[in-house]
């Protein structure tokens, strides 16, 4: 039993490390200055990282990795508006962009929407309410949007996507169950 559980933790900890080296690996290879406060999705076997901030305060820019292929990051055409603290989802192929936070920790509604095969980005109709640190979620052919804060107090609502009509629609205004600060959800009770 003892040579079991010495085996699989050996190779939990090769894993580990291979991940952990592929991560310090990606560091080297963006093409702009360090981040932080982006977010990453992926669309098949591609990661794509999307603003975020750091060296410079705000980004827009998009990168894509590949790591099945050695190619290093490549930079990709940017989001009009750069952000931090934002969420991202994929639809359909599509990645949107989220919310997040602008210039002087302003919360935001906008969302951009991003299409890889045409590498191009179109606007999207705004959130209800602006928000910053919100949770994304894509379930069935909808993004459902919870929690965050507006800069300044937390957000309880989340809204859904109905992207048949171009339209963000209530559907928990004031569930009390649980909000999402830094794309994490939290449940009370």
């Amino acid at each position: 039993m003892e040579t079991c559980q010495q085996s699989n933790a050996s190779r939990y900890v090769g894993i580990i490390e291979e991940i952990f080296a592929s991560i310090v690996g990606l560091s080297s290879f963006f093409s702009s200055s360090a981040r932080c406060r982006f977010d990453a999705v992926s669309v098949g076997d591609i990661v794509y990282f999307v603003g975020g901030m750091c060296d410079d305060p705000h980004k827009n820019s998009l990168e894509m990795y590949c790591p099945s292929m050695s190619i290093e990051p490549v930079t990709l055409s940017s989001p009009k508006l750069p952000r931090y603290d934002h969420c991202t989802a994929v639809l359909d192929g599509k990645i949107y962009f989220i919310g997040g936070c602008t210039r002087g920790h302003k919360a935001v509604g906008d969302v951009e929407c991003y299409d890889p095969d045409e590498n191009t980005w179109s606007e999207v109709a705004p959130l209800l309410v602006p928000r910053t640190g919100a949770c994304a979620v894509t379930l069935d052919d909808t993004i459902i949007v919870i929690g965050g804060t507006t800069s300044k107090k937390p957000v309880s609502s989340c809204e859904v996507y109905d992207r048949n009509n171009n339209k963000w629609e209530y559907i928990a205004r004031k569930y009390q169950s649980f909000t999402s600060w830094y794309h994490q959800i939290l449940t009370k009770g």
